[in-house]
C-alpha cells in the first residue's frame, strides 16, 4: 500500500483497520513493515515538454492512456521535446516502445503512476511494459504498478525491459507487482539510480545479455521473487557489447521470497560495493556462481568469470537461507559448479547472524565438468554468529565437491570446515 499527503505529528497513532464491507473475517493480520518518509512536493513540467494528457494525443473519453503515451512519444521524437507525465494515475494496457533520444519525465514516484488493468493483466500483451529500443533514453520520476499475481517464465517480462544502448539513464522509478522490476540487455554505460523494486514475481533488476560498464546505484529491492540484483551474461541472444565492468553500489536488498540478494553469474570484472543485505532467508545475500550458462556450445563466445570480480564494504545480516534446489546457502557463497572461477576479491564485509554458514565454497560437479576456484582472497572479513537457523554450520565451509584454493587475510572467521581433499586454504 502506498499512501501520500498524510501528515503525522509526534504522538499520533497510525492505524490499519479491516474493512468489514469486503467480507474479511480474518481473526488478525500481520504487518511486517511500515516505511515512513518525508515526500517532496511534486515536480513541475519541464520547459519544452509535451504532456500525455494533451487531448491531441487521446480521445476525450478514453481512460486508457496507452495510445496517448505512444502518440506523445512519436510527437516528442519529431519535435525534440520531453514527454511529460503529470500528477495522476494512468492506465496502460500495451507495450510502450522507447526509441533513441527520448526523455520521459514524471512528477515523482509518489505522484505519477502508470498502472495496469487487472481485468486484462493475465494477457501478457496487455501489461505495463516500457521497452528500450535505442540509445540516449532517459526515464525519471514515476511509478509502475502492475497487477501480476503468478509466475510463468514462458511469458515475457513486464515493467522496464529491452536495450538502452549508450548514454541512457533510469532514475527515481518505483516498480511493484510486475514480473521483474527491470530486465536490461545490450546497454553500455547505463546508469540506474534511486529506484525501488517491491513485490515483484521474479528479479528486481537483472543485467542480462551484453551488459557493459553499467551501474545500479542507491536502489532498493524488497520482496522480490528471485534475485534482488543480478548480473547474468547469458548468450541466448546476440550480444552487442562484451559483458563486464558492471557495478551494484550503495544498494539495499531485503526479503526476497526466492533466491539471493545480489548475484554474479559471470562476466569480466563485475563488482558489488557498499551494499546492505538483510533477511535473505531463501538464499545467499551475495552469490558468485556458475549456475547458469554463459557460453555457446562451441565456446566461441564465453562470458564466464574473468578479470577481477570484487565484493567489498557490505553489511550482511540474517542471511544465508534455505534454497529449495541447493539446500542451505551461506550468507556469502561461491558456487564453483561445472566451470572455473578465477580472480575473486572479497574485502571488508561485516557478516552477522547468518542463518546457515557465514561463507562457503561449494560445488556439485558433473561428469567431466569440474570447476576450480583460483586467485580468490577473503580479506578483512568479520563474522559474528552463524547457524542460527540450522545446526552444524560454520564461519567458513568448503564442501566435499569443491576444488581449488582460497587465501584468507586479516579476518575474524571462527570455525573453518574443509570437507574437500582437493581444496587448499591459506591463512
Amino acid at each position: 500500500m502506498r499512501a501520500i499527503n498524510i501528515k503525522i505529528k509526534k504522538g499520533d497513532i497510525i492505524q490499519v483497520k479491516r474493512d468489514d464491507k469486503d467480507g474479511d473475517d480474518a481473526d488478525y493480520c500481520i504487518i511486517d513493515l511500515v516505511d515512513l518518509e518525508n515526500v517532496a512536493a511534486p515536480l513541475i513540467a519541464p520547459a519544452n515538454s509535451l504532456s500525455i494528457t494533451d487531448k491531441t494525443f487521446r480521445s476525450d473519453f478514453a481512460d486508457d492512456y496507452t495510445e496517448a503515451f505512444r502518440n506523445c512519444i512519436a510527437k516528442a521524437i519529431e519535435t525534440g521535446k520531453t514527454v511529460w507525465i503529470p500528477v495522476g494515475t494512468f492506465k496502460i494496457t500495451g507495450d510502450i516502445i522507447l526509441p533513441s533520444n527520448i526523455k520521459i519525465q514524471g512528477a515523482g514516484m509518489w505522484y505519477t503512476t502508470l498502472v495496469g488493468d487487472e481485468t486484462v493483466y493475465a494477457d501478457a500483451t496487455k501489461r505495463v511494459r516500457l521497452i528500450g529500443s535505442g540509445s540516449n533514453i532517459h526515464l525519471a520520476d514515476f511509478a509502475i504498478i502492475g497487477k501480476l499475481n503468478y509466475r510463468n517464465d514462458k511469458e515475457p517480462n513486464d515493467a522496464i525491459v529491452g536495450s538502452y544502448g549508450t548514454n541512457s539513464t533510469i532514475s527515481g522509478i518505483w516498480i511493484e507487482h510486475t514480473k521483474v522490476g527491470m530486465w536490461i540487455e545490450d546497454s553500455k554505460g547505463l546508469k540506474i539510480t534511486g529506484c525501488r523494486m517491491r513485490n515483484t514475481i521474479a528479479d528486481g533488476i537483472n543485467f542480462c545479455v551484453g551488459m557493459a560498464e553499467s551501474t545500479i546505484e542507491n536502489c532498493t529491492a524488497r520482496g522480490t521473487g528471485d534475485d534482488c540484483f543480478a548480473f547474468w551474461p547469458t548468450i541466448r541472444d546476440k550480444q552487442q557489447y562484451s559483458p563486464g565492468h558492471n557495478l551494484v553500489t550503495n544498494c539495499t536488498a531485503q526479503l526476497p521470497f526466492l533466491a539471493n540478494g545480489a548475484s554474479i553469474y559471470g562476466g569480466e570484472s563485475n563488482a558489488i560495493k557498499n551494499c546492505s543485505f538483510s533477511d535473505i532467508s531463501q538464499g545467499s545475500a551475495i552469490l558468485i556462481s556458475t549456475t547458469f550458462p554463459t557460453s555457446n556450445q562451441d565456446n566461441s563466445i564465453n562470458n564466464n568469470f574473468s578479470g577481477k570480480t570484487v565484493v567489498e564494504g557490505c553489511i550482511i545480516k540474517t542471511s544465508g537461507g534455505f534454497d529449495h534446489e541447493w539446500g542451505w546457502r551461506a550468507a556469502v557463497e561461491i558456487c564453483v559448479d561445472k566451470r572455473n572461477i578465477s580472480g575473486i576479491e572479497i574485502n571488508n564485509l561485516d557478516i552477522k547472524n547468518s542463518l546457515s554458514n557465514a561463507v562457503s565454497v561449494i560445488a556439485r560437479n558433473a561428469i567431466d565438468k569440474t570447476g576450480v576456484l583460483s586467485d580468490a582472497v577473503l580479506q578483512n572479513i568479520n563474522v559474528s554468529n552463524y547457524g542460527i537457523g540450522a545446526k552444524n554450520k560454520y564461519g567458513l565451509f568448503i564442501s566435499a565437491g569443491a576444488h581449488g584454493s582460497l587465501t584468507i587475510k586479516n579476518s575474524n572467521i571462527e570455525e573453518i570446515k574443509n570437507e574437500s581433499a582437493d581444496f587448499h586454504i591459506t591463512e
